[in-house]
């Protein structure tokens, strides 16, 4: 907004930062060798809007990006966030297809359900896959990066990966939703 007032407008702008330095966590920096460090991790872009893409091409490059996400669970890698082609790799076929044919009964094809909710839906298949789920990748996860169990957390933080009623070729192996720009900064 502040880039749109002072170049679209004319008018002066004074940008207050926290930091030390402007960008929030896009902010990267030349390390002591020449290599550009991304700070707070690296700025992946994903948009359907032709017009935010346009806007920020003006002030970077662009490179091709896919994210692709594999966790590893009792010894195999399977896609991130949990979704029925994981369910599919860690799971009998019979019992695989009894808890996608019971997600997608009760959530709808297509759906992101946050794990929390799953641990109290009642049906006693879902919450076996909660728990499963939970103890195999929330837990350990949720610790490591806030310090806290998930139940500790606010739930709108832990509904951020949620659990897929559909496999990833369905979300483009994002974890999110398809989108028509993807993309990372070089």
């Amino acid at each position: 907004m502040a880039e749109r007032i002072a170049s679209q407008l004319g008018e002066k702008v004074l940008v207050v930062e926290r930091r030390n330095h402007i960008g929030g966590n896009c902010y990267d920096e030349r390390d002591d060798n020449g290599i550009l460090v991304h700070r707070y991790g690296p700025h992946i872009l994903h948009t359907d809007s032709e017009e935010v893409f346009e806007y920020l091409s003006a002030f970077t490059g662009w490179r091709e990006y896919q994210h692709r996400v594999l966790g590893s669970i009792d010894g195999t890698r399977v896609p991130l966030p949990f979704n029925q082609d994981s369910l599919r790799m860690l799971f009998p076929p019979s019992l695989a297809e009894r808890l996608e044919e019971k997600m997608i009964e009760e959530y709808g094809f297509g759906s992101r359900v946050p794990i929390m909710e799953l641990m109290g839906c009642g049906d006693p298949d879902i919450e076996f896959l909660a728990d499963y789920v939970y103890r195999k990748v929330f837990l350990n996860y949720t610790m490591k990066q806030w310090g806290l169990e998930p139940g500790d957390i606010d739930p709108g933080v832990t509904a951020r990966v949620p659990m897929y009623c559909q496999g990833m070729t369905a979300t483009s192996m994002t974890g999110t939703r398809p989108c028509q720009w993807m993309a990372t900064q070089p």
